[in-house]
């Protein structure tokens, strides 16, 4: 049986696929191909301020799934018609669906009213107010609001690509019970409490369940080391 859903407004959720595009030609634009553990697959972000954003994506576990250049539409404004595509749909746990915009909030300041910049938003925020789902512009100010939980999860993020291919399911219970049992501790007494498995495998054990949000550190305040907390998410 498929797996149907219906978001918060009664609708089917379709959950989209990328709208492919050629690589941008933007000076500047740096093209990131990256796995992703929420969805199990590569990802390919468009400009570094979109691979910022997609790390805090993967960093928020209450964001059940998400697609990138999930949508390519054609609006009708006042003075003209649009054709946009949006950087990302992001669905909750609550069921809730968002399009999202990625831009730098100095472009957003200085693009006149006319611009091609306003002009895709305001077609963006039309389509998502006649399919009734939530429109966000997320700015480089938010995005990278945190400088430390950003590093943090990028060293995360990677550690979990590195083992995207090894079954990490008995040793991500053994880390999980222990925990449980043995209450906060660190990174490195966790690693120590398995002496005849690769510490790499148990570190991303820890990792795959802070990512699931079963674990937690205080990822936002200091730089994750050996000596980082960790705890149990009750």
């Amino acid at each position: 049986m498929p797996d149907v859903r219906h978001d918060q407004n009664g609708k089917v959720i379709v959950f989209p696929s990328p709208v492919w595009e050629s690589p941008q030609s933007c000076y500047g634009n740096n093209r990131w191909i990256t796995f992703s553990p929420k969805l199990k697959r590569n990802v390919i972000l468009y400009s570094d301020l979109e691979y910022d954003h997609w790390v805090l994506v993967e960093a928020t576990p209450s964001i059940k799934s998400f697609c990138e250049q999930p949508r390519r539409v054609r609006v009708q404004l006042p003075s003209g018609p649009v054709t946009t595509i949006f950087d990302m749909w992001i669905l909750w746990d609550t069921l809730q669906q968002e399009y999202r915009e990625i831009k730098y909030q100095q472009e957003l300041l200085n693009a006149p009213l006319e611009s091609r910049i306003n002009r895709q938003i305001q077609a963006q925020k039309k389509w998502c107010e006649t399919d009734r789902v939530n429109h966000i512009v997320m700015t480089d100010k938010v995005i990278r609001a945190n400088p430390i939980f950003l590093s943090n999860w990028k060293f995360i993020l990677s550690n979990l690509a590195c083992t995207q291919y090894v079954d990490l399911s008995s040793h991500i219970e053994n880390v999980r019970s222990l925990l449980i049992k043995s209450g906060n501790t660190t990174l490195r007494a966790i690693e120590s409490s398995f002496p005849t498995v690769d510490r790499y495998l148990i570190r991303a054990s820890i990792f795959t369940l802070i990512h699931r949000g079963h674990l937690k550190a205080p990822l936002d305040v200091l730089p994750l080391t050996a000596s980082t907390q960790i705890d149990v998410v009750l």
